[in-house]
């Protein structure tokens, strides 16, 4: 889960994102415990960096992880819908 942080933190490149994703939500969803922590540690604002990404695999990715975050429990459908500054033209081009 940190390395997952840390790479994502540090974004050098676009596979380096998409394995540190993937691996965020392979851990979701083995682990409802594990959706919590991740939300806990700070992904939320890093994952919202990724959602005007030049790559568009990044930025489906971004927004399946974040579906998958939002879905968990009633504590991340609020953390969702506070106002972060989404800018929802960028999730609509996705």
């Amino acid at each position: 889960m940190k390395v997952a942080r840390a790479a994502l933190s540090l974004a050098s490149s676009e596979n380096m994102i998409l394995e540190a994703l993937d691996d965020l939500h392979a851990m979701c969803q083995s682990n409802q415990y594990k959706s919590v922590q991740i939300r806990s540690i700070g992904i939320i604002p890093l994952l919202a960096n990724f959602l005007d990404y030049k790559s568009r695999d990044v930025r489906c990715a971004t927004v399946q992880l974040l579906n998958q975050l939002a879905k968990v429990d009633d504590d991340g459908k609020v953390i969702f819908s506070s106002p972060l500054t989404w800018n929802i033209s960028i999730i609509l081009s996705v």
